[in-house]
């Protein structure tokens, strides 16, 4: 696939040939587009260059031997110039680069704390020497997230401040992703929405798409996930142990849980049978390193630690998908059995577009506001509360999506709905009812609502629409706002 937007990134990036010697962090996510922009650089640039990837279960002495072949080559080294250690390779780049300017890509720099945690104290010596006086510019790509600010972000770590930019690298924005998608030639607009439901903005799946040729939902089903030989089928398997190691198996039970609904606390721990209050270091790992989950509150609310009204969410849609699933129905590959694992997939994926398709409604609400459809959105999400009215353990609530401005008091509510049926004044009537429920600057604030269908609404609903002012969004109306 050919090298898509990141305009700004790697117009920072550019500054790195620059003479001197800088240093600049890329972080984020798996496969969310790191490499890519780094490969990006090493076909534009006129400086000498050398890409250094840090496996994790590697042993230093084999990293060493193939990191001084590539700069033998590369710097065109004397025979006498040996590269027999970290500190050798360091110091032969810092003085080469007296001579040339040369760009260094140190890609899945955090494994460094694994396989040789000395390099990262070593790198820091040399670079406070010799940073002032040559000619050498890093490019440091992590992607466990909280390893890389330990190290290049913390007060006291050891490379803090070294670096002069740390640049996170996100998924694309939703527009984007559409536009790639455009780009890709998918068959529909539905289609287009149901792989973003699937895949979200990582450009990672949009690659393996290109790859493969799909142009369509049902051959990125076919094709990446109900084969033998299936791409994504290990995919999110391998990351968790890649990560975890022996302790994965946890890991895979708390999200599990999470892919489930079990998204409570006290759910999750009795899912995963650990304690309760052991579960925050999983949350925490999986939150600050890998960035997959996230705590969320309703836009009501406050946050605040430990509350009874955060939920934990997977917030890497294939992730959430995997999980619930082909993970539990991972046996159907090791019989061989594509048919049966057709129709498990085929299953899942009745509740898991729905529930999605709430997360895009929440994506898309910003989008609105941004583009100055919709009232400056402060916090967008799930709302979920209690019915006074109600007897307890009957009594909750949930609205799909509330969006919230804190300053002006304009709050949104909205209702999504991805089935075959057209959404009536039945759905409306139960969204305003469940409004009154939610208490939030209730004498001074300026209700608005909307409803988001697959299908459309019926010819009742619109009417009341045009007389009340909600706003109506069915696929035809969603592609429009996107600009397609």
């Amino acid at each position: 696939m050919e090298f898509f937007d990141r305009e700004y990134e790697l117009a920072e990036v550019k500054e790195l040939e620059k003479p001197g010697s800088r240093m600049l962090v890329l972080y984020g996510k798996r496969r969310v587009g790191k490499t890519a922009i780094i490969k990006k650089e090493f076909s534009d640039t006129k400086a000498k260059k050398l890409y250094f990837f840090v496996p994790r279960n590697e042993k230093i002495n084999n990293l060493i031997k193939y990191y001084a072949e590539l700069t033998r080559a590369e710097l065109r080294l004397k025979e006498y110039e040996k590269i027999e250690s970290f500190s050798d390779l360091i110091e032969i780049l810092f003085e080469y680069s007296k001579r040339y300017k040369i760009i260094v890509a140190i890609d899945e720099f955090q494994n460094l704390k694994y396989v040789y945690p000395e390099a990262i104290d070593i790198l820091q010596r040399e670079w406070d020497l010799q940073e002032a006086s040559t000619n050498l510019s890093l490019i440091i790509s992590g992607s466990v997230i909280g390893m890389i600010k330990s190290i290049f972000a913390e007060n006291g770590a050891p490379l803090f401040k070294r670096a002069y930019n740390m640049l996170e690298i996100k998924e694309f924005s939703l527009e984007k992703t559409f536009e790639l998608m455009k780009m890709l030639k998918i068959k529909s607009f539905e289609d287009m929405l149901k792989i973003y439901l699937l895949f979200g903005g990582v450009v990672f799946y949009y690659a393996l798409m290109d790859y493969y040729s799909i142009d369509s939902f049902d051959k990125v089903i076919e094709k990446l996930v109900i084969s033998p030989v299936a791409p994504l089928k290990d995919y999110v398997k391998t990351d968790i142990i890649e990560a975890f190691g022996n302790k994965a198996a946890t890991y895979f039970s708390i999200l599990e849980a999470i892919a489930a609904g079990r998204n409570k606390n006290n759910e999750i721990a009795a899912y995963a049978q650990i304690k309760e209050t052991s579960l925050s270091q999983y949350l925490y790992d999986l939150k600050y390193y890998l960035g997959i989950i996230d705590t969320e509150t309703p836009p009501t609310e406050s946050f605040k630690p430990g509350s009874k009204k955060n939920r934990q969410i997977i917030t890497e849609r294939f992730y959430s998908f995997w999980f619930s699933a082909v993970s539990k129905n991972y046996s159907y590959y090791e019989l061989n059995d594509m048919n049966g694992l057709s129709v498990k997939i085929n299953e899942a994926l009745k509740y898991f577009l729905p529930q999605s398709f709430e997360t895009f409604v929440h994506e898309f609400i910003k989008f609105l506001s941004k583009k100055g459809r919709l009232f400056h959105v402060d916090a967008v999400g799930n709302w979920h509360g209690k019915n006074p009215e109600r007897p307890k353990g009957f009594n909750e609530e949930e609205i799909d999506a509330v969006a919230v401005n804190k300053k002006t008091h304009d709050i949104l509510f909205a209702e999504c709905k991805w089935t075959a049926e057209q959404i009536d004044a039945n759905v409306y009537n139960e969204l305003k009812r469940k409004a009154r429920l939610v208490q939030w600057h209730n004498n001074e604030r300026h209700d608005h609502f909307a409803l988001f269908s697959k299908s459309g609404f019926t010819e009742e609903m619109k009417e009341i629409a045009k007389k009340e002012g909600v706003m109506l969004f069915d696929l035809e109306a969603i592609e429009k706002a996107l600009n397609f």
